[in-house]
């Protein structure tokens, strides 16, 4: 359904940001 689509893709997103930001913070 589009509603599970909808909720994976927002914890993907999260799962993104939490290992991406780090680096970005190092990298600044």
């Amino acid at each position: 359904t589009t509603g599970h689509l909808a909720s994976v893709n927002r914890l993907s997103k999260q799962l993104v940001y939490r290992t991406l930001l780090p680096f970005a913070l190092a990298a600044i």
